[in-house]
């Protein structure tokens, strides 16, 4: 395909135009009966690209960053779009699946993933070291936290540990974050009066973004008035070249304030007040931020209350724990399990969600049918 913009043509060349097959490798990843029946169907290669993490009753665990990488000449330069009329830069073949990055039951006892670069998805001494041409090395703020918060653990995890590390409302210090934000945090409030106290508020802030915190709404609504201003997701703000410049901070700071002091009247407002977790006619505090492990992704949709519902970030979460009596899971979804705004589980689950709690998933079939509110097929 060849797509037109006013800086000229551009051919785009990938593997997966050449393969139909996703579908059926997802079909044979879920009659996997084993790990090596799960791998089999990993080496089919024709999902495009996924991060796959595997956990099984066997004790095994998996990270695989995998799909159909081409395989490319290092000795070139693929970090812009290719001008040479050169076939050089032509690939035939994609890259083994054992080329490609993964970690099988590291000694370290974990892996993890949150879009951050595979080379960092266990502890330090068990991660994967290679490199190739077009591999992710990047890591946003939450791949960061995970790696700490992970890392900073000793023993085995009790559910309580995994519940923290997901759950953390925190942008990580010295990382990403604060390294392209750091325009912001070093302004001279001096120098800005109108702004000063905002300024101030945001130097104190503790990086949090639980619903009770009375600095992370200002950040929150800063942090929107970015993104807009960069016209692309926030988590670019965090692995692009260009800092945070000390205008754009400036900027956003001013817009937020006079947003705040016009629709609820002060700065000292909590994030739950400010930011909400909406369906129907429920609306409750909700707790995260942008790119932090509790994620939560905003926009202004009550212009006059100042108000902020959640459009993204954290949806559905389930744990899955294997013993010798089989598997148990439980889960929890951000708002119900029906888009019916009739049903009652249109929203009822959106105060487990808020509160970190989950409900069972039944798998036997007896237990479904016995619980079942009514059995009907699709259609009637």
């Amino acid at each position: 395909p060849v797509f037109e913009n006013k800086y000229g043509s551009w051919g785009f060349r990938f593997p997966a135009y050449s393969d139909i097959r996703a579908t059926e490798q997802w079909f044979h990843m879920n009659k996997a009966q084993n790990f090596g029946e799960f791998t089999d169907a990993m080496k089919m290669q024709a999902v495009p690209l996924f991060n796959t993490v595997y956990a099984d009753k066997d004790g095994n665990i998996m990270l695989h960053s995998g799909g159909k990488v081409p395989k490319r000449n290092p000795k070139l330069n693929w970090t812009s779009p290719i001008t040479a009329n050169t076939s050089e830069y032509r690939w035939d073949d994609i890259l083994d699946y054992e080329q490609l990055p993964h970690v099988e039951n590291p000694e370290c006892g974990y892996v993890f993933n949150a879009n951050n670069t595979p080379l960092k998805c266990t502890g330090d001494s068990c991660n994967w070291n290679e490199y190739f041409p077009g591999l992710q090395t990047f890591m946003y703020n939450r791949g960061e936290r995970f790696e700490y918060l992970m890392g900073q653990h000793i023993g085995p995890f009790a559910e309580e540990d995994l519940d923290r590390v997901k759950f953390d409302t925190k942008y990580h210090p010295n990382g990403a974050y604060e390294q392209h934000f750091k325009a912001m945090f070093n302004l001279d409030e001096s120098k800005y009066p109108d702004i000063a106290d905002a300024i101030r508020k945001l130097k104190q802030w503790d990086r949090a973004g639980n619903a009770d915190n009375m600095d992370a709404a200002l950040a929150m609504v800063v942090h929107d008035f970015l993104r807009i201003e960069v016209d692309g997701p926030f988590a670019l703000l965090m692995i692009r070249e260009q800092n945070l410049t000390e205008e754009m901070a400036v900027d956003a700071i001013r817009k937020a304030k006079k947003l705040l002091l016009k629709t609820h009247g002060t700065m000292e407002v909590p994030l739950g007040r400010v930011q909400r977790l909406v369906r129907g006619d429920v609306s409750l505090p909700a707790h995260g931020l942008r790119e932090v492990p509790r994620a939560t992704d905003t926009k202004l949709y009550d212009k006059k209350n100042g108000l902020f519902m959640v459009t993204g970030g954290d949806g559905y979460i389930q744990i899955a724990r294997f013993s010798e009596d089989g598997a148990e899971i439980r889960s929890i979804n951000a708002f119900g399990a029906s888009s019916r705004p009739e049903s009652p589980h249109y929203s009822d689950q959106m105060q487990l969600f808020t509160d970190h709690q989950y409900k069972p998933v039944p798998l036997e079939r007896v237990t479904i049918e016995t619980d079942a509110e009514r059995i009907y097929h699709p259609g009637e």
